[in-house]
């Protein structure tokens, strides 16, 4: 349920008497998790004032923003971001989801070849520029910048849910089922191994293997 008391306060840090920004933080992230995306966008506006030295209180104020279909302010909001914290690699990150979200698929494109140069080995941004490239109906770039997520961070599901996602997208049904194989063997408690799995094998006809997968999925949440 949403809260209007952000939790933690009692818990108190020797430098300026508040909780830890990740514990202050659950208080938006409580109603960004309700979709009471208003509520979320409100709570990180106090917390920027509060913790003006954290970055993710402007991204995901943005991301609130997004949801409530306000593109400008979001877009506000990880301008000054990038120019407050220019060397934050989620920022650059946000800045190239927020032009796709938005269709300006050149500039996501542009954004993304910036934070690359910046940012040459961050998960974040080869992630975000895969996106862009797969957006922009460059697949070869966008397997090749997910293959150099992969290598460089083996055990992060992110990099993997996007390879098999990448799939999904060109609808190589038989290639995605594969794909979500390897991250369950990888990862096995990740629902979306499983759940998008499913996906794939409906898109085959395969209403029993789909029925298995949702089965397990079911079943790996009890354990």
């Amino acid at each position: 349920m949403v809260t209007d008391t952000p939790p933690g306060m009692e818990i108190k840090t020797k430098q300026n008497g508040l909780p830890p920004f990740s514990v202050a933080a659950q208080w938006p992230r409580t109603a960004m998790n309700e979709q009471q995306w208003n509520i979320a966008g409100q709570r990180w506006a106090i917390l920027r004032q509060v913790y003006p030295q954290e970055a993710q209180a402007w991204v995901e104020a943005a991301i609130c923003h997004q949801k409530c279909g306000n593109h400008d302010t979001a877009e506000s909001l990880l301008r000054t971001a990038m120019e407050q914290f220019p060397r934050h690699a989620g920022v650059a990150a946000a800045q190239i989801r927020h032009a796709l979200i938005c269709g300006k698929m050149e500039q996501a494109d542009q954004l993304a070849r910036a934070a690359r140069d910046m940012f040459q080995r961050n998960l974040q941004v080869l992630h975000a520029s895969a996106q862009a490239a797969q957006y922009c109906g460059k697949m070869e770039e966008a397997l090749a910048l997910n293959a150099q997520a992969r290598t460089l961070f083996p055990e992060e599901p992110q990099a993997w849910e996007q390879y098999a996602e990448l799939a999904m997208a060109a609808e190589d049904w038989p290639l995605a089922l594969k794909r979500w194989a390897e991250v369950r063997v990888r990862f096995p408690k990740i629902a979306t191994g499983y759940e998008r799995a499913a996906v794939a094998a409906n898109h085959l006809g395969d209403d029993r293997l789909a029925r298995q997968l949702k089965a397990a999925q079911i079943g790996r949440a009890h354990v």
